[in-house]
């Protein structure tokens, strides 16, 4: 076994790790003060490796007049670590080498004998020793594909032997979004049915974990060239996958947390809307006087905007889940399928809201003699040309004897004709369906706008500084007081804080953040945030920021952000956030978590014994929901290109309970108002 973890030792990190500096100093004392007697032993010679790495990756933290000296030293020293290596490995195997590592070099060890080309000294039997009596040592060395192509068969061997262990490793690395890095690769004498085999014995062993077993279960395309499980698995998978989550639940083990959405049309509610709250649990109510008082088909669609916050003051739809609002703690726990959705309880409430109140709004309208779909169907059919001058939408939506089944198998295609019409009439002016036949939707976010530039999106590079300004896992959310704070940006925002207030190591970090203009210090000696972080933290948390709401201040701003790739012009009907949303519920072509309502109804997924079941319905609004979504896009698109449409007045009625307007106030920070 390995010896004890040496903190001392010099690591490498990446540049998207927050640690890639912490052995700086470690690395020049190795770098310039190590001679040939300093490198006695296989530990020595990777931290000879994990130096040269960092000087080669981050030369950008060393002083300029350290740099050449640091490189050059950096490829003596590694030439002396590999004489010593490969002396090494004459005198002793593998295996020994491997019992003499401290336990931080585990897998830096196969980074140091790739690099090094000293893997080749390596006997085949003795590396088969090692890996049956290391099997946790799989994982490192399936990265690097010169070792799996030179031990094919040591590793097949190993991995047959070793089944459930080797099953867990290949769903975690080929399967998982939380280890995948691009580089895995399975030895090629190890075909498909071997893995069926050893994937149907881990899913019958009595170790199998329910994370992993989930993963299998909606195993992810970009997998498939790899290992593409055979139909008996992903049937085993979702039977163990139910199993499994029954037992855990039913189990101690657990301690869970409710929560819920209610949505209530109540008859005595004189305001548009109100909202109670009891421990996690909510409840949207709206008056029955107002919906029912106006029932025209405009009001019941700007109801959707003004009355059941379908959209936010920015027109961006609410309902969409942000990769950024989940927990960066909890998404290290657990094992996330690689292109799933970032679904969160956030956004399982808001998705949650959005279907309850479509299911309930839908049924008022009933009882009160007319239908919601009728409103959509008078959108497209009738509005859109009366209103802005274009003609050739349409809809025909399924009539109210039709069973829940059916509405659901015929709805799809009516928001593909929708869909069509918009991208032709954007690309060609008309609106001319011969073309339909000749044109395929899969990806929501293709759907391109009338409006140039119209959002300001994430760029590329605005991870690197929206890390540690609006993440909850940046150093600087905490500071030595024990306070910890949602993120920086919340920590500066709702307190007043100095440089002072934080780690002496964050200074250098608070530094270069005044440096590039993201915080500024006040004349109190406060750090405050600045317009153009205020404007990064929008798009960090709803994804994008229309550019017709920039400020004229902000202009100059915005220009140098996209030149440096923080953010990005996007030219289409939805922003990425709410394409994501639309790809997720209605089709799977993007996610391997998808609901994919479309596909569901589309191809025979199952029996049907009830077709008008609750769960069937609840489909049918879901989709539903993302027709009333593209409506108010669409209308949004039409109305800002063509200067038309709009509420021109307002039915003077009381908005909202003062009561509930008073408990929002009282719940925000200082100075949200």
């Amino acid at each position: 076994m390995p010896a004890e973890f040496n903190a001392e030792r010099a690591q490498f990190y990446p540049s998207n790790d927050l640690a890639y500096a912490w052995f700086k100093d470690r690395v020049i004392e190795v770098l310039t003060t190590w001679q040939d007697a300093d490198i006695k032993d296989i530990n020595d010679c990777i931290e000879v490796h994990e130096c040269k790495r960092t000087i080669e990756v981050h030369e950008h933290i060393f002083s300029e007049s350290q740099i050449d000296v640091l490189h050059s030293r950096a490829r003596t020293l590694f030439g002396l670590a590999c004489k010593h290596a490969s002396l090494l490995l004459k005198t002793a195997s593998i295996t020994d080498l491997y019992g003499m590592l401290e336990i931080q070099y585990c897998e830096q060890i196969w980074d140091f004998l790739v690099a090094s080309d000293l893997y080749k000294q390596i006997d085949c039997d003795d590396f088969l020793r090692l890996l049956l009596g290391n099997p946790h040592t799989f994982g490192d060395i399936v990265k690097h594909k010169p070792l799996v192509d030179a031990f094919d068969s040591e590793i097949t061997s190993a991995f047959i032997d070793n089944a459930n262990i080797a099953a867990e490793l290949i769903i975690r690395l080929l399967g998982s979004d939380n280890h995948f890095d691009g580089y895995i690769v399975l030895p090629k004498s190890l075909k498909n049915p071997a893995i069926d085999e050893m994937m149907l014995s881990y899913l019958e062993s009595p170790n199998a974990n329910l994370n992993h077993v989930r993963v299998l279960e909606t195993w992810p395309r970009e997998a498939l060239n790899a290992y593409k499980p055979s139909a008996d698995v992903l049937v085993s998978a979702k039977k163990s996958a139910s199993r499994l989550t029954a037992e855990l639940f039913q189990s101690d083990a657990i301690t869970s947390m409710r929560y819920g959405v209610g949505v209530l049309i109540s008859p005595d509610q004189k305001p548009c809307k109100g909202i109670a709250v009891k421990g996690s649990t909510y409840t949207l109510s709206f008056s029955a006087e107002w919906l029912s008082a106006y029932t025209d088909p405009g009001t019941i669609l700007n109801n959707f905007i003004y009355v059941f916050d379908f959209v936010d003051s920015h027109g961006l739809l609410m309902a969409p889940s942000n990769k950024h609002e989940r927990n960066a703690l909890v998404e290290t726990l657990g094992v996330h399928v690689r292109e799933e959705y970032p679904k969160s309880m956030s956004f399982n409430m808001r998705n949650t809201q959005a279907l309850s109140i479509v299911l309930a709004y839908r049924r008022f309208l009933l009882e009160a003699g007319t239908r919601l779909e009728e409103a959509v169907e008078w959108f497209f059919n009738d509005y859109i040309e009366d209103e802005f001058g274009i003609s050739g939408f349409s809809i025909s939506l399924p009539t109210e004897e039709t069973s829940m089944f059916d509405k659901c198998k015929s709805i799809g295609p009516e928001i593909e004709r929708v869909v069509k019409a918009f991208q032709l009439f954007v690309d060609r002016g008309e609106i001319d369906s011969d073309y339909f036949r000749h044109m395929q939707i899969k990806h929501f976010e293709s759907l391109p706008s009338l409006l140039g530039k119209k959002y300001l999106v994430e760029g590329k590079s605005l991870f690197r500084y929206g890390n540690a300004l609006f993440s909850d896992q940046s150093m600087l959310a905490h500071c030595p007081d024990h306070r910890s704070f949602r993120s920086f940006i919340d920590a500066i925002t709702t307190n007043d804080l100095t440089i002072a207030d934080f780690y002496e190591g964050c200074s250098a970090s608070l530094e270069e953040l005044v440096n590039e203009g993201f915080i500024c210090i006040s004349v109190d000696g406060f750090i405050e945030a600045t317009p153009k972080t205020k404007l990064l933290y929008r798009v960090w948390q709803r994804g994008a920021f229309p550019m017709c709401l920039l400020p004229e201040e902000l202009k100059a701003t915005v220009d140098g952000l996209i030149s440096e790739r923080m953010l990005e012009y996007s030219e289409h009907l939805l922003t990425p956030n709410e394409a994501d949303y639309m790809n997720f519920m209605f089709n799977d072509a993007k996610f391997s978590n998808s609901m994919a309502l479309r596909n569901r109804y589309d191809h025979a997924d199952g029996a049907v014994s009830d077709p008008n079941s609750q769960g069937i319905e609840h489909d049918y609004c879901y989709l539903l929901t993302l027709l009333i979504c593209l409506v108010l896009k669409i209308n949004e698109e039409l109305s800002v290109f063509t200067g038309k449409g709009g509420v021109e007045d307002f039915v003077d009625w009381p908005w909202i309970d003062e009561k509930m307007l008073n408990d929002i106030l009282t719940r925000m920070p200082q100075g949200q108002e």
